[in-house]
């Protein structure tokens, strides 16, 4: 079994809570998620040939974990984890991710009909519109503000305002990126290819952090109907407080053009 409903995609921006995402649907009974398992810098550039790669993936990791009780996922030391960056002190400079692809044992029991998810929120966002004729999509988003903070403290590429693994597959994403001559303006005119590419999908299958920290159960309603909310303690964070060596106002101010892709997505006003 290689695709359709039996196997859901996850997108999302980039440190939006993908990965938290993820930790959450695998503790749900007979659902296994994996965080960017595929190897992207090997499989194809064609968008429908990418479709058929991920499908044929879907179906290894399906008979590797009834048969093997193992998959393939990003983890740290082969341990799950609802957030892959570093936690550093203050001055510490950049944070980094601790995650690497391995394999990882599955500890609960599944079925055949198990519900598999594959998270990848730069590719998947590029390829949003051959993907979703083909599997479940889904997108996680978050305030652009707390996200956009996020992005000064990383030691990621969008850090520099690029997303190489979007950019592969979107020319045009990167010549207007090579255009943008300061990080902090091409991370904003990222924020907007990312939230344009979202507004293209139906809203039952945005999923808003904001929405996941109130009500963990009905947020992934659409994604996991039946699922049993989630064990972790989740609770909303202030990003000055979070960030104290960003600028939140400058930020702010930078967000201030693309304000109505914001507004769609956050019609009641933009979370801190």
């Amino acid at each position: 079994m290689t695709s359709g409903k039996l196997t859901t995609l996850i997108t999302g921006l980039p440190r939006s809570g993908t990965t938290l995402t993820v930790a959450i649907l695998n503790d749900q009974p007979n659902c296994v998620a994996l965080a960017e398992p595929l190897p992207l810098a090997s499989m194809p550039d064609d968008p429908e040939e990418f479709s058929k790669a991920v499908g044929s993936f879907a179906g290894d990791m399906r008979q590797s974990a009834l048969r093997d009780r193992l998959v393939r996922t990003k983890s740290i030391g082969g341990l799950l984890s609802s957030n892959f960056v570093k936690e550093t002190d203050r001055g510490e400079g950049l944070r980094k991710s601790e995650a690497q692809n391995s394999t990882v044992a599955i500890d609960k029991e599944i079925d055949s009909d198990f519900q598999l998810y594959i998270k990848h929120p730069a590719a998947f966002t590029a390829l949003t519109d051959t993907l979703s004729s083909r599997f479940p999509l889904f997108a996680c988003i978050r305030s652009p503000l707390a996200v956009l903070a996020s992005w000064q403290t990383v030691d990621m590429p969008v850090n520099r305002g690029r997303v190489p693994m979007a950019e592969r597959f979107s020319p045009e994403l990167s010549a207007r990126l090579d255009a943008i001559p300061d990080a902090l303006s091409r991370q904003v005119y990222l924020m907007r290819w990312f939230l344009e590419a979202y507004a293209s999908m139906p809203r039952e299958r945005i999923l808003r952090f904001e929405d996941l920290i109130e009500d963990t159960r009905s947020a992934l309603a659409n994604i996991c109907p039946g699922n049993t909310g989630t064990r972790l303690e989740l609770q909303t964070i202030d990003i000055e407080k979070r960030y104290p060596s960003v600028d939140i106002d400058r930020l702010r101010h930078a967000l201030k053009p693309i304000d109505e892709i914001i507004r769609y997505h956050y019609p009641e006003g933009m979370p801190r």
